[in-house]
Formats: C-alpha cells, structure tokens, sequence
C-alpha cells in the first residue's frame, strides 16, 4: 500500500489503559507487513519503553504533521478513542484533506465510561463527538458489546468488530 496510515491516540503511557498497548502493537504489526505509519501522540516520549519496538515516524500533534508530512503521503487517519480534542483535531484535519478516517472508540462509549465526567461527555457529543462519529468512513468496535454502543447511538456509517491483535 502506497502512503502512511496516521494513527492517532491520546497517549503511549501504559499506565493511561489499554489503547496505549494496542495501538503500539497495531503499528509494529503494520510496518513488519510493510506499511507505512505515522504516530501523533501528544505525550509519547521518544524511545519511551512502552514504545520502543515501533519504528514509525512521531508527532505530538495534527499540527506537527501538517508541517512533516503532506497529506497527498497519507492514506487514512485511525482514530484510537474519542472525546480528546486533539483525537477531534484529527478529525477535522482528515475532512480537510479528504482523507478517509476510521474511529475506535475502545470502549469509551460504554455505560461505565459514560458515567464518568458525565456532564462533559454530553457536551462533547453535542458540540462535536457525534458529528465525528457520524462522518467517519468506519466506525470499528473491538468487540460485540462496543458496536452495540455504537448502534445506540443511531449511526448509519459502516462499522466492523475486530478484536484487538494483542501479545498476551
């Protein structure tokens, strides 16, 4: 595949849960079939541990890469969570562009998820969340529970449950 897949996650820390984990292991499983990637990360760490094995090209922000690389190189952005305004940034950045985007909310749209910061997830998905969510080329669940989340929520945009390729 020509170009670079750009995967987008709030954070690399491990300590920060599991998209951290399975994003990295996502990208090192990519680039050894030979795709290309891009990681934009707000707080990775260069040569961090948790990181160490993907030898993709970092940015802390969607402003980064606009100055590194030109969209026409970018194939697609995977959107690993939701409701960080940085993850929205990418959103709006792929519209932009014209580039397709895939959402994995990774369980942040399940009920216990939902109750926390109740009143400031409500804002989100009014203001913005859901209008990502909607306009997405993909919606993908990790397992039957999170598309069903998804369902609730009365989106018409294709989604697919794949389970996460993780080392146990």
């Amino acid at each position: 595949m020509r170009g670079s897949i750009v995967h987008v996650v709030s954070s690399t820390r491990l300590e920060r849960g599991g998209p951290s984990l399975s994003v990295t292991q996502l990208i090192e499983n990519l680039e050894s079939l030979g795709q290309s990637c891009i990681l934009v990360s707000p707080d990775h760490v260069c040569g961090s541990d948790e990181f160490a094995q993907v030898r993709s090209r970092t940015c802390k922000s969607i402003d980064e890469l606009r100055t590194l690389v030109p969209s026409p190189s970018i194939v697609g952005l995977h959107i690993h969570g939701i409701w960080d305004l940085e993850l929205h940034r990418a959103t709006a950045y792929a519209r932009k562009h014209k580039l397709p985007y895939a959402i994995s909310p990774h369980g942040m749209l399940e009920p216990w998820a939902l109750r926390q910061k109740a009143w400031k997830k409500r804002l989100a998905l009014s203001l913005y969340q859901y209008s990502d969510l909607k306009r997405a080329t993909l919606i993908h669940g990790t397992a039957d529970s999170e598309t069903e989340q998804v369902n609730k929520l009365g989106l018409s945009n294709p989604k697919v449950t794949i389970p996460n390729g993780v080392t146990i």
